[in-house]
């Protein structure tokens, strides 16, 4: 819904606002950590640390980084998607205000719809990689 509050006359959408979507990928981070530390207990920290002790060092940072930067992608690919189709929206709004703007009206319906599935697809498979496998030793 907040993607496509842009179409009412007069709002923004809240996502195109980077606070809003890096909140929402916040949010996403700490419930799929969350998940995995319920889930998963001491097996999913100790996926942090590699297949084997001797990599510890190696894998701890380069799992950190990569799951510190998941909440930022998110937002930040949010962001850019909604705010980039508000902006061409409104650019051929104000160019041509009549028949011009249809196709971009649908383009947007369609990127909003489009980045809520990216985003929520993504959420989903953070808290699936999160939970514990049957197949995994550690």
């Amino acid at each position: 819904l907040s993607n496509l509050a842009g179409f009412v006359p007069g709002f923004m959408p809240p996502t195109s606002h980077l606070l809003v979507t890096l909140s929402l990928g916040l949010c996403s981070f700490i419930v799929y950590n969350l998940v995995g530390l319920c889930k998963g207990g001491f097996s999913y920290l100790k996926h942090f640390m590699g297949p084997m002790a001797a990599l510890a060092v190696l894998f701890l940072p380069i799992e950190l980084a990569s799951h510190c930067s998941r909440p930022v992608s998110l937002g930040i690919r949010l962001f850019c998607n909604i705010i980039g189709d508000h902006q061409v929206g409104n650019i051929f709004l104000h160019l041509v205000p009549i028949g011009v703007p249809v196709p971009f009206i649908l383009l947007g319906l369609f990127v909003a719809f489009m980045q809520t599935f990216v985003f929520v697809i993504l959420s989903s498979v953070y808290i699936s990689m999160a939970l514990p496998h049957e197949d995994e030793e550690h």
